[in-house]
């Protein structure tokens, strides 16, 4: 039987998780909102919560997941859509002044789009295998 650690090390910097001159997280607090494709298959459900997961470790900032039906007008949302024009890898990242869209094919493809914003907008990286670096705000 082997053993997997996971290192994760926090590396601190002064920044704000913004997208596009928009702030998405201000002082470890956000008004955006996660919302899930209609009927979503277990893979997206993951894909949502590894993208709140992960704000939450690089920002403080929690935020909630609901389903598509659930949403809120007037609210700004991390919109994840399944696109069947897409195949299964394939994703893109469309930014709006109060809407994020991650679209993506079914099965990865979603997933990989969130994995995607947060590498390019929150300061996660995955260096290697069971190893992840976050950039915490420090405010």
């Amino acid at each position: 039987m082997s053993t997997r650690f996971r290192n994760v090390s926090l590396l601190r910097m002064a920044f704000f998780l913004t997208v596009q001159a928009h702030s998405l997280v201000n002082e470890g607090k956000s008004t955006y909102v996660i919302i899930l494709p209609a009927n979503p298959i277990p893979a997206e459900h993951y894909a949502a919560n590894e993208l709140a997961e992960y704000i939450a470790k690089a920002s403080g900032a929690q935020l909630p997941g609901l389903e598509a039906a659930e949403a809120v007008a007037g609210v700004p949302v991390i919109l994840l859509r399944y696109n069947p024009e897409y195949r299964s890898k394939e994703w893109s990242i469309d930014i709006g002044a109060a809407k994020i869209m991650i679209s993506g094919g079914r099965t990865r493809g979603l997933l990989y789009g969130v994995y995607d914003f947060l590498e390019r907008f929150a300061g996660v990286r995955w260096i290697e295998e069971n190893t992840e670096n976050i950039y915490v705000n420090s405010t």
